[in-house]
């Protein structure tokens, strides 16, 4: 009986410096990512003149990043509130994903258009230009945001799946610590 109530209480302290570890990285990535991107946007909206492919695509991606950087206070409110699921809960998760799904595809955009670039110089100027660069990211972005609003639509607020078990948590944090040092 004791050594049960040992590893509730092991598991608590483990969950709750899980989650101060979580609050701290949400804090940094937050005010970095944001400070940041702000540059980036300042960089690329003011400083630059001519309109290029690689800048429409940078600029999408800085506005996805910095939707991303945006959802992170809601996420951290929802870490310390478990009580508070879902609209709130389902409206971050959504936002969340679109914008990690756009700053995906556009990174591959990046990628597939510097390879025609490179490997196929001569038909590259038939393929590439800013406005067909601009078409294909607000297809990306209409796609994107429309595929999310249907299955959000779909869902329950019940399931929203940000749902929090400290040992997985605890191991992923681990695994970052130890990649990155």
């Amino acid at each position: 009986m004791n050594v049960s109530n040992n590893c509730s209480t092991t598991t608590l302290e483990l969950h709750h410096h899980v989650r101060l570890i979580e609050l701290t990285l949400y804090s940094l990535i937050f005010f970095f990512g944001a400070l940041f991107n702000v540059l980036a946007f300042w960089m690329f909206s003011c400083k630059m003149k001519k309109w290029t492919e690689t800048r429409v695509y940078v600029m999408n991606l800085v506005f996805a990043d910095f939707s991303v950087i945006c959802t992170l206070p809601s996420m951290v409110y929802l870490l310390w509130n478990e009580s508070a699921r879902g609209e709130l809960c389902q409206l971050t998760e959504t936002m969340y994903f679109i914008n990690m799904l756009v700053s995906i595809y556009i990174i591959s955009f990046i990628s597939i258009d510097r390879y025609i670039a490179i490997k196929h110089p001569l038909k590259a100027r038939t393929f590439r230009s800013p406005s067909k660069a601009a078409l294909l990211c607000g297809l990306l972005w209409v796609l994107v945001i429309s595929s999310a609003s249907i299955q959000l639509w779909q869902r329950h607020a019940a399931l929203c799946s940000h749902t929090y078990t400290p040992l997985p948590a605890a191991l992923s944090l681990l695994a970052i610590f130890f990649v990155f040092t």
